[in-house]
This record gives structure tokens, sequence and C-alpha cells, in this order.
């Protein structure tokens, strides 16, 4: 993960995530654009083509894997860097 300079903005506030987001190099993620492992190893606990609402989607990892597992995922986030980040992701999948 690369290092972050001190924000002006509240820790965890909406321009703070936006601020987050927009710093991160074009191709590269904040996190990572592999799905969560706890994520994937619990996955057999949700019914099958079960909806999911994933709250806080940052770029969009969990809800892509999700999606391509065959659930029907609603994603948000209230930072409109990440949703943006978000949609150019999912686009970029086969």
């Amino acid at each position: 993960m690369q290092t972050q300079k001190r924000s002006e903005h509240k820790e965890n506030s909406k321009l703070w995530w936006d601020e987050r987001f927009a710093s991160v190099k074009e191709g590269t993620f904040l996190y990572s654009k592999e799905p969560s492992g706890f994520l994937m190893n619990y996955l057999d606990l949700i019914p099958t083509g079960g909806k999911i609402l994933d709250i806080a989607c940052g770029e969009g990892r969990n809800a892509a894997a999700l999606a391509a597992k065959g659930f029907q995922v609603s994603a948000l986030d209230f930072s409109q860097v990440a949703l943006e980040r978000a949609q150019k992701f999912i686009s970029s999948l086969p």
C-alpha cells in the first residue's frame, strides 16, 4: 500500500475518502482488485442468486466478484470518486 500524505479533512469523512481514492494512481487500487478473502471464505452461506447490498463498496472489488458468481448486487459508497473508480473497474471486466 502506498504512503498517504496527511489530509486536511476529518478522518473517514466523505472528503477524506474522496481524497484517498483520488490519490491512487490510474490502474492501481487503494486496497486490491481481488475480493476480500473473508467474503470469499463465507460465500457459501449466501443463498445462490441472492440479492446483496454492498455498503461502502469502495472500488467495487467485492461487488464485482459477487456479480461474477451470479448474485444480484447493488453497491453504494458515499465517495463519488470511489464509485467512479468502481464503475470503471467493473466496466473493464470481461
